[in-house]
């Protein structure tokens, strides 16, 4: 199953709006944890990329990334899996910022696409 959304380049109001007009790539990468009864779920399993401001630190660069997938795509049961963001440039992994409003930080995205299955 392939998504791809361009989420515009008009950023929502926060307080968080990129300010020199440059992005980053941030990597997710979803693996389902054991097996389960979910499997129309099994389809969210994959490594994904969102464009988010080089403003950013990087717990809001990961909640906004995380945000843009949650809102890309439906994943029933996040239990089941494993989100792990990384930087794509540094291959360092982001911790997401657990108090930030992931769903308005992801419409800040210019682009999220799913690049496939982990090999």
């Amino acid at each position: 199953m392939q998504y791809s959304l361009d989420f515009g380049l008009e950023l929502p109001q926060t307080n968080q709006q990129p300010q020199t007009g440059h992005w980053r790539v941030v990597r997710i990468e979803v693996d389902p944890l054991h097996a389960f009864d979910m499997l129309e779920d099994l389809d969210a399993a994959g490594v994904y990329q969102a464009e988010v401001s080089a403003d950013f630190a990087d717990d809001l660069a990961a909640a906004c990334a995380l945000g843009a997938f949650h809102t890309a795509v439906v994943v029933n049961w996040p239990e089941g899996f494993l989100f792990r963001v990384f930087d794509k440039e540094t291959d360092q992994p982001l911790k997401p910022n657990s108090e930030a409003d992931w769903a308005r930080l992801g419409m800040s995205c210019i682009n999220f696409e799913c690049m496939g299955t982990k090999d």
